[in-house]
């Protein structure tokens, strides 16, 4: 698989490593959502901008529609 700017990325988990990555690709341009324990976790990357879509449910469609 090729990643380019249109690609949907699904991070699972907002630690260290997950948020890292999603700051770090977000940054590059791409399309980047995350399943997280904590809504407070979703809440804080949405508001930086670390992510596009944030959520503490496992959603079928988001994960479908992540490559």
């Amino acid at each position: 698989m090729d990643l380019n700017k249109d690609t949907n990325i699904l991070i699972i988990g907002l630690g260290v490593i997950g948020g890292g990555y999603a700051a770090g690709l977000t940054k590059k341009g791409y399309h980047v959502s995350a399943i997280t324990r904590e809504p407070e976790t979703v809440s804080y990357a949405m508001e930086r901008g670390m992510i596009r879509y944030g959520t503490t449910e496992v959603e079928e469609e988001l994960v479908r529609n992540s490559e």
